[in-house]
């Protein structure tokens, strides 16, 4: 989740985003529990701006978001990882890794 965010650019997340960054970061690191994990990650992508991720982002958000909500295990919230990064526009949210 961290590395996700990290590889996201400023333009791909709202403006207010900077000034909850930091603590998040801290937050992510310390956290021992799914909820609070899942939690996080819910923030992070309700932060991410719409124009970073795939338009078909729309049609599953809600799904997702009551997976990451429901989530048992970190492999629940690993594949819902997995499946939002799958909708992020990289040549627009990290142009270097886009690339690839």
């Amino acid at each position: 989740m961290v590395e996700l965010e990290t590889n996201m650019g400023w333009e791909s997340v709202v403006p207010d985003w900077k000034k909850r960054r930091d603590s998040w970061l801290k937050e992510c690191t310390n956290t021992v529990d799914v909820a609070t994990a899942a939690n996080l990650m819910l923030e992070f992508e309700s932060k991410v701006e719409w124009s970073a991720v795939d338009k078909k982002w729309a049609n599953v958000r809600e799904s997702w978001v009551n997976d990451c909500q429901t989530a048992s295990t970190y492999a629940d919230l690993a594949n819902a990882l997995v499946i939002f990064e799958s909708y992020a526009l990289w040549d627009l949210v990290s142009p270097i890794l886009g690339e690839n």
